[in-house]
C-alpha cells in the first residue's frame, strides 16, 4: 500500500499495521480436523486370518497385511508403537509426500491382529512431534479397505456402528465394531442392535478398559457355509451403540470406535451372489454429525447405496426434497435407498451417511469389467468441510494405476481456487439438487495428492483393483457442535484459536446442558472455579438447547507458543456422560505484528511524500492500515 500526501507543517507521528488477527470484535471458536498428533488403531479382522477351519492362523499371520500411511505439509518425526507389547517403530515423513509404515506384526508376541470377540491389549498407537494426516489400509489379493483416522482431540464419548448386511462369498467373515481406550479407567457400555457371538440382542455389556486396550465384537454368524467358497451370512452391527459413561469416580473419557466386516458383498439380488472385499472405517462421534448432505455417485460404478443414520426416531429426512416415510426407518436407527445421481440428504436433526460401493460388475456397475468391488465410506456433512489435505491413492493391492479417483464437492464461489497438486482443477458440473455447489470426479495418478481451495470443500477418495477396491473420507472437521470453547478479545477478526502476544482476551464455553459447577484449569494461572455458574446467553442447535458460559477474567500470555485450557463441567443431567467431563482446547499464540514503512521525499516543504508499507510477512497477512499523521488520519 501507498499513500502521496503534502506535509508542509505536519510530521509523521506514527503508523500501525492491524493484522488478520487484531482490530475486529469477533468470538474464536475452536475447530479440529483429521490432522493431529495422536491416533488410535487396531488391526480389524479379515477373512484371511483364519484356517479352512475357522481356527486363527497363527503359523504365518494370514495373507492379509495391515499397513499405515502418513502424510503433512511439513516435516514430521512418527512413532508407532503396539504399547503393551513393545513393538515400536519410528519414521520420517517429508512435507508433502505419503510415507508408508512397515507391515504392522501379524504373528509373534507383536501379533495385534484382533481375531474374536473380547478384550484385547494390543492397539496401535500413531503419535507425531507435528499435525499430520494418517490412514489405515488392510489389504491381500481382492480382499482391501481403507479407512482415515482421528486424532485423539476430534474423538467424542459416545458412537453408534454402522455396517451393512452381511453377505459373503467366504466363511469366518464378520461384521465387527471395535472400541479402543485413550486413557485409564474408561468405562465402556456396549448395547449390541443384533446377537454378536457372546451378548444378546439389546443387552447391555458394561467393561473397565485401560489406556490401549481394545474391546471387539463380533455379530453372529446366521449360515457359515459348508467350505471356503460357501456363502455365508451373519448379523448386520448397524445401529449398535458404544459409549464411554461415568461413574463416581470417573469421568466419561475419549474412545475411538471402528466398524468393519472381514468380508461382504454388496448386491442388488437378495441372495449376495459375486466376489466380496472387506473394509474399515473409523466412527464419527454423534456429536459431529450434520443435518446437510450433497452426494456424488462413484466414479465408473455410479451405482451406490446409501445409509442415513438417525439417534432418534422422530427425526425428519429428506431426500431431495421429499420427505421419507417412517415406514421404511430400519430398526429405528437407519433408512437405505441405491441411486447413480447425485443427491441432497437433509433433516431437522443431525443425522450420518454411509455410501457404499457395490460388487463387481452388479447393479448396472459394468462399465470396468472386471475391477471394483464393495466398499463403504463415512461421509462429512456441509457443517464440516475442510479447505487442505493430502491424500493417497495407493496401489496396494493391485489397484490399477488409472483407477484412482476423488469426488469433490465445494461451493461454486470456491471453484476457481480448487487445486490439485497446485494445478487448478476443472471440469466441474453444477450439482442438480443445489445450484450454489459443484462436484468434480478427477481421475488420479498412484500416490499422494493435495487437494485445496480457499473455500470448505466435502471429499473421498477411491480407486478400484480386480474385483477390489479402496475408499475413504479424504478428510473432514470434526467439530462439537455443541461444546465448544472460544476466546474474545476486541482485536480478533478470523474464527481460528489464534491470540496475538500481549492481547488481553476472554473465555467461554458453550455446553448442552447447565452444569452444576465450572471449573476453568488455564495454563500458567491458577484454577477459576465457580459453584454456581449462570449462562451468559442461549440458543437453540439443531433443536438442542445450547447455553455459553464466559470466564469473566482477562487472560494475557506474553510469550508464543500453545497453551492448554480444560475445563471440568460437572453435567447433572442423566446420560451416560452425566458428572465430570474434562473438555480442553488449545490456543496458538502468535507474535503480533511489526509494523513498517518506508517514505520518500525530496526533502522540499512544499513537496509530496510517498509513503509505502514494507511490513515483514508473517503469521497472517494485513489486514487493514491505520496511518496517522498528528492532523489527518487515513484507513484502508
Amino acid at each position: 500500500m501507498n499513500i502521496v500526501m503534502r506535509l508542509f507543517s505536519s510530521h509523521i507521528k506514527y503508523l500501525i499495521f492491524i493484522f488478520g488477527v487484531l482490530f475486529a470484535s469477533v468470538a474464536i471458536a475452536q475447530d479440529f480436523s483429521n490432522k493431529g498428533r495422536e491416533f488410535w488403531v487396531g488391526y480389524g479382522s479379515h477373512v484371511n486370518m483364519y484356517n479352512s477351519d475357522g481356527t486363527v492362523n497363527n503359523t504365518n499371520g494370514g495373507s492379509q497385511d495391515m499397513v499405515l500411511y502418513f502424510t503433512s505439509d511439513q516435516d514430521a518425526d512418527v512413532t508407532v508403537e503396539i504399547p503393551n507389547t513393545g513393538w515400536t517403530r519410528t519414521y520420517k515423513v517429508y512435507a508433502n509426500k505419503v510415507t508408508t509404515s512397515e507391515a504392522i506384526p501379524k504373528t509373534g508376541v507383536a501379533d495385534a491382529r484382533i481375531t474374536g470377540e473380547g478384550k484385547y491389549d494390543k492397539s496401535i498407537h500413531i503419535t507425531s512431534n507435528v499435525g499430520i494426516i494418517a490412514y489405515t489400509h488392510i489389504y491381500n489379493a481382492s480382499v482391501s479397505g481403507a479407512s482415515l483416522l482421528f486424532p485423539v482431540n476430534t474423538l467424542g464419548r459416545d458412537y453408534y456402528s454402522v455396517n451393512y448386511t452381511q453377505v459373503s462369498n467366504a466363511r469366518f467373515s464378520y461384521d465387527y465394531s471395535y472400541v479402543i481406550a485413550t486413557e485409564d479407567n474408561t468405562n465402556i457400555e456396549i448395547i449390541p442392535s443384533v446377537n454378536t457371538f457372546n451378548i444378546p440382542k439389546g443387552d447391555t455389556l458394561r467393561v473397565t478398559l485401560n489406556k490401549g486396550e481394545i474391546y471387539n465384537i463380533f455379530g453372529r454368524v446366521i449360515i457359515p457355509g459348508t467350505n471356503t467358497s460357501a456363502r455365508s451370512t451373519g448379523e448386520d452391527l448397524t445401529g449398535t451403540r458404544i459409549r464411554s459413561i461415568a461413574t463416581a469416580s470417573s469421568p466419561c473419557k475419549r474412545i475411538a470406535v471402528f466398524s468393519g466386516s472381514g468380508k461382504l458383498s454388496i448386491n442388488c439380488t437378495t441372495n449376495g451372489a459375486g466376489s466380496a472385499d472387506n473394509y474399515i472405517q473409523q466412527a464419527f462421534p454423534s456429536s459431529a454429525w450434520g443435518r446437510r448432505y450433497l452426494t456424488a455417485p462413484t466414479n465408473k460404478m455410479p451405482y451406490n447405496f446409501y445409509r442415513i443414520i438417525v439417534s432418534d426416531p422422530a427425526t425428519k429426512i429428506k431426500l431431495n426434497g421429499a420427505v421419507l416415510s417412517s415406514a421404511s426407518l430400519v430398526n429405528n436407527f437407519y433408512y437405505e435407498y441405491s441411486s447413480n445421481t447425485p443427491n441432497l440428504i437433509e433433516s431437522d436433526l443431525p443425522i450420518m451417511v454411509a455410501q457404499y460401493i457395490t460388487t463387481a460388475n452388479s447393479c448396472g456397475n459394468n462399465v470396468i469389467a472386471g475391477n471394483g468391488d464393495p466398499e463403504m465410506i463415512y461421509l462429512s456433512p456441509i457443517e464440516q468441510t475442510i479447505n487442505k489435505v493430502t491424500i493417497n491413492s495407493t496401489s496396494n493391492f493391485n489397484i490399477g494405476a488409472s483407477y484412482h479417483f476423488a469426488n469433490i464437492v465445494i461451493p461454486k464461489e470456491g471453484a476457481a481456487s480448487l487445486k490439485i497438486d497446485g494445478v487448478a482443477l476443472s471440469g466441474g458440473i453444477n450439482h442438480p439438487q443445489d445450484a450454489n455447489y459443484l462436484y468434480f470426479q478427477p481421475q488420479l495418478s498412484a500416490g499422494s495428492h493435495t487437494i485445496s481451495s480457499d473455500s470448505g470443500f466435502n471429499a473421498i477418495a477411491y480407486g478400484y483393483g480386480s474385483a477390489e477396491s479402496y475408499g475413504y473420507n479424504a478428510g473432514t472437521n470434526v467439530k462439537d457442535l455443541y461444546q465448544t470453547l472460544s476466546v474474545n478479545n476486541q482485536y480478533a477478526i478470523e474464527k481460528n484459536p489464534i491470540t496475538c502476544k500481549g492481547s488481553p482476551f476472554k473465555a467461554a464455553i458453550t455446553l448442552p446442558y447447565k452444569p452444576i459447577s465450572l471449573k476453568w484449569k488455564v495454563q500458567n494461572y491458577n484454577d477459576f472455579i465457580n459453584n454456581a455458574p449462570v449462562p451468559i446467553s442461549d440458543t437453540l442447535i439443531n433443536g438442542k438447547k445450547i447455553y455459553k458460559y464466559i470466564l469473566d477474567t482477562n487472560i494475557i500470555y506474553n510469550t508464543v507458543g500453545t497453551f492448554n485450557f480444560q475445563v471440568i463441567a460437572n453435567n447433572p443431567t442423566t446420560d451416560g456422560c452425566s458428572g465430570e467431563q474434562e473438555i480442553n482446547f488449545d490456543l496458538k499464540v502468535i507474535a503480533p505484528p511489526d509494523g513498517n514503512f518506508n517514505f520518500v521525499t525530496s526533502n522540499c516543504i512544499i513537496d509530496s511524500v510517498t509513503l509505502s508499507d514494507n511490513t515483514p510477512v508473517g503469521d497472517k497477512p494485513v489486514y487493514k492500515y491505520f496511518w496517522d499523521f498528528g492532523d489527518a488520519k487515513f484507513f484502508d
